[in-house]
Order: structure tokens, then sequence, then C-alpha cells
């Protein structure tokens, strides 16, 4: 199986299923593939810089990604941001 990118791909990791691969690249967006069909139906867009990094959790049901922006977003599989954490936000932990 191939699959054809256009910009660089800077990170990729499988769903704990295997079913699913994600990806993250440089052209800001995040891609759901799904590996029995052999495409990618869902786009993740938000970022507005490089996505370094991807992650499944542990059940699948959610997607975080860290862009060169600096920022970290958390989303659903359904390709909506739930919640940003940009560079400077403070916590009180």
């Amino acid at each position: 199986m191939t699959f054809n990118f256009f910009f660089t791909v800077q990170d990729i990791v499988l769903s704990s299923d295997s079913q699913f691969a994600l990806s993250g690249s440089w052209d800001d967006e995040l891609r759901l593939w799904d590996l029995s069909a052999g495409t990618s139906d869902r786009r993740f867009v938000g970022h507005s810089k490089d996505v370094l990094s991807v992650a499944f959790s542990i059940d699948n049901r959610q997607i975080v990604s860290a862009s060169r922006n600096r920022t970290i977003k958390l989303w659903n599989t359904l390709g909506d941001c739930k919640y940003t954490i940009q560079e400077g936000d403070a916590h009180t932990d």
C-alpha cells in the first residue's frame, strides 16, 4: 500500500488497534488514514505552522498534536479541535 504526500511528513503513528494511522506534516495539518481502505478521509486543520508530533489516546478516541507555532491541540477523531494550549499558558498545579 502506498500513500501520497505533498509535504514532508514529520510524524506518523498507528492507532492501538492498527486500523488507522495519523500523520502530521509541514502543511500545518494532520490526516487520519484508514489503513484497510488506503484512504485519508479526515483532515485536521487548525495549526498555523508545521505539525511536529501526533499521538492517539489509548482508546483511540482523542488525538493530540504539537506544532512549530508552539501550540498543543486536543482533537476528537471527527476533526474538531476541543482544546488548545499556547506557549505562555499558565497552570496552577
